[in-house]
């Protein structure tokens, strides 16, 4: 026996708002599980001033993580409006349109400045899309204060809770690098000094000159060798460097190429590192001042470059000829990477968390 057609439309509409009550409270689920790793990952990215590779990858987390937010925020707010554009409570509503218009210009701006990179030009529009984010949380608080008949906080402290359990696994997984092994041994009384050793015939590494590094191990080789890369950004003083006598202290000049050469040929290797450590950095410290040296050896060409000065940590005394400490440059990710979109993430992270960058 056939059902009335009255029958058999209500049992569809039965079957539709269910699917649609499901679909609603998946995308809710996920909507709120996003919200917490985002928001962890955010924390984390304000807070650490770091530049290792963790920020790296957590900055590339929250692009993708900000896109699947965008989406799940739709999937979530346009059915939510379907079922609670009438709802009684009018204050609760619009507050919950001004929180929708919040967090969806706070994702549309996020979209936007990555697809476009985080240049200087656009630190305006970064803050206003961090500003906008935080307004949106105030707004969806608000939101549910006045939505009397929704449960209030209780999930609300469980969700902020997994945020800072996100916040602090991440920040508790950040290895130190470079500048900041440096500042805790600082901060913790220990001075940082050319040790003796560095000064005595039986240190081969540097001697005769007086520069070190802080352990008195070598560079790599590219450590110092980067001009090309500070000139990103630096032009103007990148070109004074170039035709500076910074620029020309090594083996490309050819009056003090001549010297070193005579004095090579009549001493030993130790004696020319007297020379090394002020003229010829890229040279010395990656270790390849142990044999001869010509205009025809690797990294001769640099000169004093910006890295030489700029990573100098301590000079411990006023004696000079060469008397000071150099770090190993905290070079953040992929900074000589073939990859143009690694170089761009690393140009990025430079304007993102430029503190480090600045010491």
């Amino acid at each position: 026996m056939n059902e009335f057609p009255e029958l058999r439309q209500m049992k569809r509409r039965r079957t539709v708002a269910h699917s649609f009550a499901t679909w609603r409270l998946v995308a809710g689920i996920l909507f709120a599980l996003a919200t917490v790793l985002l928001l962890g990952n955010s924390l984390y990215l304000f807070a650490t001033a770091g530049s290792d590779a963790l920020l790296a990858w957590m900055l590339r987390v929250h692009v993708w993580l900000g896109y699947i937010f965008a989406a799940l925020a739709v999937a979530f707010s346009v059915p939510h409006y379907l079922v609670r554009r009438r709802h009684g409570n009018a204050r609760a509503r619009w507050i919950g349109y001004s929180f929708a218009i919040l967090l969806l210009g706070s994702c549309g701006l996020g979209i936007y400045l990555s697809l476009t990179g985080l240049g200087p030009q656009y630190r305006m529009l970064l803050r206003l899309h961090e500003f906008l984010f935080v307004l949106a949380i105030v707004g969806y608080l608000s939101h549910r204060l006045v939505a009397i008949s929704t449960p209030v906080w209780r999930y609300e402290w469980m969700a902020l809770a997994a945020c800072f359990v996100v916040f602090f696994g991440l920040m508790s997984v950040r290895q130190p690098a470079g500048a900041d092994r440096i500042a805790d041994r600082t901060a913790s009384g220990e001075k940082i000094v050319v040790s003796d050793v560095h000064l005595r015939k039986d240190a081969t590494q540097f001697f005769a000159s007086r520069a070190s590094t802080i352990d008195g191990h070598f560079l790599s080789e590219n450590d110092l060798n980067n001009p090309a890369y500070c000139a990103q950004c630096h032009v103007e003083i990148a070109q004074q460097w170039d035709g500076s006598a910074h620029h020309f202290s090594s083996m490309n000049d050819p009056f003090y190429a001549q010297i070193f050469q005579t004095l090579q040929r009549k001493e030993p290797a130790e004696k020319t590192r007297f020379c090394g450590g002020c003229h010829d950095p890229a040279i010395i410290f990656p270790g390849n001042m142990t044999g001869d040296v010509s205009p025809k050896s690797k990294n001769s060409d640099f000169g004093i470059t910006c890295l030489a000065c700029h990573a100098i940590v301590e000079v411990p005394d006023r004696i000079g000829n060469g008397g000071y400490v150099i770090a190993e440059p905290e070079h953040y990710p992929y900074f000589d990477s073939p990859d143009p979109a690694e170089r761009e993430l690393n140009l990025q992270l430079i304007r993102a968390k430029p503190e480090k960058h600045k010491q």
